[in-house]
């Protein structure tokens, strides 16, 4: 829903043909899911860029900070999913 939003910062940063061969990805004319690794790539920027900086001093983040126990996870790679 955030790559159909006009004046979303997601949507702002993708461009229409992304947006074509998403839909045409997902309607089965295409068969590679190339682009929506592409698409990911803008979308980790915008992330990365617009909200990430002030998330880091959210109340949010403090509270997840705050219950965190690395020791309660489990050994595994996201390489391997």
């Amino acid at each position: 829903t955030y790559i159909l939003r006009f004046g979303s910062a997601v949507r702002d940063e993708i461009d229409d043909g992304t947006v074509l061969r998403m839909k045409s990805y997902l309607l089965g004319q295409q068969t590679e899911p190339d682009i929506f690794y592409q698409a990911q790539k803008v979308v980790y920027g915008v992330l990365k860029r617009d909200y990430y900086a002030s998330f880091l001093v959210s109340k949010q983040y403090d509270a997840l900070c705050r219950v965190f126990d690395p020791s309660k996870l489990a050994d595994c790679s996201l390489m391997s999913l």
